[in-house]
């Protein structure tokens, strides 16, 4: 009879091996790159593999539940192995478009590395005049200037100024104006001084009103 160190040695050696014919490298390095997934699922078709060699030796003399147990124990050996080639031909696939990815990163930028926007270096049009209408003489982003550029590419500013600059003399502002601050307060102070006066002029109606 096996005591439970024995068992579990018995496990982690053949779960290693198997980790090593997926992965390569050595033992340590196998378990180490490996995902938790994967080796609770070896972990698991191994356990399945050596109860089965129990069984097997067992033999008639285990009695019928333990016959039983064979068919079960086959279909989730198979599921086993099936999601595990299935996780390992899918982290060759991830492995190999992640070293395609940094080839293409480490070489020259594409036009179309460009457009994502992920070179933040590449973005000579932050420094150039953005058209922002009515809101360029307005406190409404506070100075902040993210808040600005994210306005300008939401409303299509950065374009409108590309569209001027092109062309010859064109005037696309219109004579809108968004209100100051100093104009917010007085504004917000004169419907506060109409509203407290409704309120009292309301009060001193009579019943009759």
């Amino acid at each position: 009879m096996s005591s439970l160190k024995d068992c579990l040695r018995e496990v982690r050696k053949a779960v290693t091996e198997h980790l090593e014919g997926y992965h390569g490298g050595g033992p340590e390095q196998a378990l180490q790159q490996t995902p938790r997934e994967e080796v609770l699922a070896m972990i698991s078709l191994i356990s399945i593999c050596l109860l089965e060699q129990e069984l097997h030796k067992c033999g008639d003399g285990g009695g019928t539940s333990l016959h039983e147990m064979q068919a079960p124990l086959k279909v989730c050996r198979k599921a086993l192995k099936s999601f595990i080639a299935r996780y390992a031909a899918g982290d060759e696939g991830a492995s190999d478009k992640k070293r395609r990815r940094t080839r293409q990163d480490t070489e020259a930028p594409t036009p179309l590395s460009a457009s994502r926007g992920t070179p933040t270096a590449e973005r000579p049009e932050t420094s150039a005049p953005i058209n922002l209408g009515q809101y360029a003489s307005s406190d409404a982003f506070d100075q902040n200037k993210q808040k600005r550029m994210k306005f300008a590419r939401l409303m299509g500013g950065a374009k409108v100024a590309a569209e001027e600059k092109g062309s010859a003399g064109g005037n696309l502002r219109h004579n809108t104006f968004v209100a100051s601050k100093d104009e917010l307060k007085r504004m917000s102070a004169n419907l506060e001084s109409q509203f407290q006066s409704a309120m009292s002029h309301k009060g001193k109606k009579g019943l009759g009103a």
